[in-house]
């Protein structure tokens, strides 16, 4: 018996080792970076981790730019496709916390103008406990709409529940498994489950593909449902940094979305089939899932072994720029600007801490490649342990979609300071390798920089694409309270020489918001994985701004 108590010590010491060290690989690959730059500058190891890196840089902007331009094809070829076919039920999930009511008012009234909202949309709004007028708007906005649906409620998240971090995810599990209670209770079966935020707005033609979908697969499957997103409604009002960084947030969901890609990871908005849902117990809801979106992808392609699939909607989900709470309707610019970009450095510290994933997946791939040996380590990520065969080159593209995400910002940048900073401080020998290595990446920096500069050109399209196909819908949308919601929803076109400054203010955008908070993020997870959520703010265009 003491044998045994000391065998069960020990894994436990070696799971909580394990556990620690997976959490904080992100910020220990950064060390050993920087370690690699002081004390080692012209070793191979360096040579190879920095031409590399250089290299993945450049093949993502090349990734994204064909898949931007595939991705605004397929929404112009797809935009009018409605076909008449057996539909399935969508239970829309808007899980929100101190949201206006018109900004729900938009939410809602961009989903009750779709022609099949009636018959087969069921609307849950997923309110907080810790909101104090929760249940009031809750319920004054089911009275609002509850013709328009062919369901609608709102649920009330408890607050500190055992386990629990406050969050998204949370939220989506509480409301996920009130809805499929309900479904059980009614004995229905054919439900999709869609995540969105509260401001976003998605045309008809997203519930449209995904029936489509339905129609010929069914929905007894494990599918999940991803769709491109774009900053379309008040772009001209925040500060250049701001607008630039959530282009390439944009564009860096979308370079996974062509066709023919094997992992395509949801920004925000997505949808899955309810036995998906049922089958891998939900939305976590610990600290772990902060990064709610990319979370529940992995949650799903792990407990399927890698045989999730996934779909790209080639419909545009429309969202706001974030700004700050206290931004007033005549501010002046600069004003403005800066608080736009104070608020766009606290969600981005909020995405950044979604490296936590990393280490998550990690320990879900070593559940994975060991075959559960480890007891009880397939149950925790949610692997089942069927005969399913695992589909290997997938599990590679994502963890190298993964390193893109979580590794890749921080790496490049170190590199790209050592490689600019180095010949100031140590003699490179002419004709070394250190010396080809330098000029080598040199050349990949610019290949690089204008790579992003055709990207953004290419985003130019799809968002003057995808602000075109939202006006059409708000245009044909029904008089009443549908109408009067509409009437001042936010439009942004991306016109002007203000927006030619986007161009030049990339790099800056891309360092600010991604690699700092990246940096702040992977220091902090070496003593910790709590983090404060903060929900961003969303503009008011009940005013002209």
């Amino acid at each position: 018996m003491r044998i045994l108590s000391v065998q069960a010590s020990t894994m436990t010491k070696c799971r909580l080792i394990g556990g620690y060290l997976s959490t904080a690989l992100p910020g220990i690959s950064t060390v050993i970076m920087v370690g690699l730059v002081i004390n080692m500058p012209d070793s191979w190891m360096f040579v190879v981790i920095t031409v590399t890196c250089h290299v993945f840089v450049v093949a993502y902007t090349i990734r994204a730019c064909y898949s931007t331009v595939l991705v605004c094809n397929r929404i112009k070829y797809t935009a009018n496709d409605h076909q008449q076919e057996k539909r399935p039920i969508q239970a829309i999930f808007v899980p929100n916390y101190n949201e206006t009511r018109d900004t729900l008012r938009e939410n809602l009234s961009m989903l009750a103008c779709h022609e099949y909202a009636a018959q087969y949309y069921e609307v849950y709004l997923a309110m907080e406990q810790t909101e104090q007028e929760a249940e009031e708007k809750g319920s004054d906005l089911v009275r609002e709409f509850g013709s328009l649906f062919r369901y609608i409620t709102y649920t009330i998240h408890p607050q500190n529940l055992p386990g629990e971090a406050r969050g998204k995810s949370s939220n989506l599990r509480w409301v996920s498994r009130v809805a499929s209670d309900r479904y059980d209770s009614l004995m229905q079966s054919n439900v999709i489950f869609t995540a969105m935020d509260a401001d976003t707005h998605l045309l008809p033609s997203y519930f449209d593909q995904i029936s489509s979908y339905c129609s010929t697969h069914g929905t007894d499957n494990h599918t999940m449902f991803v769709a491109p997103i774009v900053f379309d409604r008040n772009a001209a009002a925040v500060s250049p940094l701001v607008r630039c960084a959530d282009v390439l947030w944009s564009t860096a969901g979308i370079a996974g979305l062509f066709p023919t890609s094997t992992v395509k990871t949801p920004t925000s908005v997505y949808s899955i089939t309810m036995t998906l849902a049922r089958y891998v117990g939900f939305w976590d809801p610990g600290s772990e899932a902060i990064g709610e979106d990319l979370h529940m992808y992995l949650k799903c392609f792990f407990a399927t072994r890698g045989n999730l699939i996934s779909v790209s909607v080639y419909s545009p989900a429309s969202h706001c720029n974030v700004e700050h709470s206290d931004v007033l309707p005549h501010m002046p610019r600069r004003e403005r600007w800066i608080l736009s970009q104070h608020a766009r450095f606290q969600q981005a510290c909020r995405h950044m801490w979604g490296i936590v994933d990393a280490g998550y997946a990690v320990r879900a791939l070593f559940a994975l490649v060991t075959d559960y040996t480890i007891k009880g380590l397939d149950e925790k990520y949610g692997i089942e342990n069927d005969n399913e065969t695992v589909p290997w080159w997938r599990v590679v593209v994502l963890m190298h979609r993964l390193y893109e995400a979580h590794f890749l910002p921080v790496h490049y940048l170190i590199d790209v300071l050592a490689c600019s900073l180095l010949p100031l401080f140590i003699a490179v020998k002419p004709n070394s390798v250190l010396d080809y290595v330098l000029v080598y990446t040199n050349h990949l920096r610019t290949a690089a920089f204008f790579g992003v500069v055709i990207q953004m050109v290419l985003y130019e399209r799809l968002h003057s694409t995808a602000l075109a196909l939202r006006l059409v819908t708000i245009r044909n949308a029904p008089p009443g309270l549908i109408k009067n919601s509409l009437e001042h929803v936010g439009v942004s076109a991306r016109r002007g020489w203000i927006y030619c400054l986007d161009y030049i203010l990339f790099p800056v955008a891309g360092t600010v918001f991604g690699a700092v908070p990246a940096i702040k993020a992977q220091a902090m997870q070496f003593y910790t994985t709590r983090f404060a959520y903060k929900v961003s703010s969303k503009p008011s265009f009940r005013h002209a701004i």
